[in-house]
């Protein structure tokens, strides 16, 4: 996941991202884009990227409380 999104990053990759997240272009108005740079980004992500690596299992970090079981 992250090594197809980091081989295809760009700024109108980045752009079409955040316009399916905001769930369009009206959605996208009320949004407030981020001020930092594509490569700035691209870092990020394969720092990211890295660190699931390293870390093998990542369920447990990406599994918000509502989903945790309750006993």
């Amino acid at each position: 996941m992250y090594q197809g999104t980091l081989d295809h990053f760009s700024e109108k990759t980045r752009d079409r991202f955040f316009l399916r997240m905001c769930g369009g272009r009206i959605g996208l108005q009320h949004y407030p884009m981020p001020q930092r740079s594509v490569t700035d980004q691209q870092k990020e992500l394969a720092a990211l990227q890295s660190a699931v690596q390293q870390r093998g299992n990542t369920h447990r970090y990406f599994v918000g409380p509502s989903s945790q079981s309750r006993t």
